[in-house]
């Protein structure tokens, strides 16, 4: 198996956690992900008033900022992906130069939740690696109530490191989601039409 992990069913789930997984799948938060990290997750944009800025400039203003519609406005749904996942004593997910993502440029996000006692002797580990080379990119370890955002290219290849009897009992929740650009999306359409 690639990976061994608990995957909560969307339909099934409590009212507050489904209003929550929700809100990641949003434009609104789309649109926090694009002003955060330069992406077009989302093609309203946020734009600054003028006004305001020329008023910051002179040490006053209240840096608000109105959306401007540079396309219809979308939900995330097409761009999108992901669940609440449960990690315990067992669980890991594999490197695999085959998953459905693996050829995209894609921005994994992480909210970890109950993971107050987590230490990376227990494993649970986000790891990154570049294909074909032994150099590690980057480690998330889990800690509650923080969000990593971490964009992976095509050559980038990722795994949970496997969690171990050191545990024991602890355990942790994450939204683990996947999202691709818009842009990337429309490229995607074109060369499919093109092939047709």
């Amino acid at each position: 198996n690639k990976r061994c992990i608990h995957i909560f069913d969307k339909g099934k789930l409590p009212l507050l956690c489904s209003e929550f997984l929700n809100l990641l799948y949003s434009e609104p938060f789309c649109l926090l992900l694009s002003h955060l990290t330069g992406l077009t997750l989302s093609y309203r944009v946020l734009k600054p008033d003028p006004t305001t800025c020329e008023d910051e400039n002179q040490g006053g203003g209240n840096n608000e900022l109105e959306l401007e519609n540079s396309k219809e406005s979308t939900d995330c749904h097409s761009c999108c992906s992901g669940n609440i996942h449960l990690w315990q004593p067992g669980s890991y997910t594999l490197m695999s130069d085959t998953s459905p993502n693996q050829n995209e440029f894609i921005l994994e996000s992480f909210l970890f939740f109950n993971a107050d006692n987590w230490s990376s002797e227990f494993g649970g580990v986000s790891t990154y690696i570049v294909r074909d080379e032994d150099e590690q990119l980057l480690s998330v370890v889990p800690c509650s109530n923080s969000l990593s955002l971490v964009f992976k290219d095509r050559e980038t290849l990722s795994y949970i490191q496997y969690i171990n009897h050191r545990a024991g009992l602890n355990k942790y929740h994450t939204t683990m989601m996947m999202y691709k650009e818009q842009d990337q999306e429309e490229e995607e359409e074109e060369e499919e039409e093109e092939e047709e």
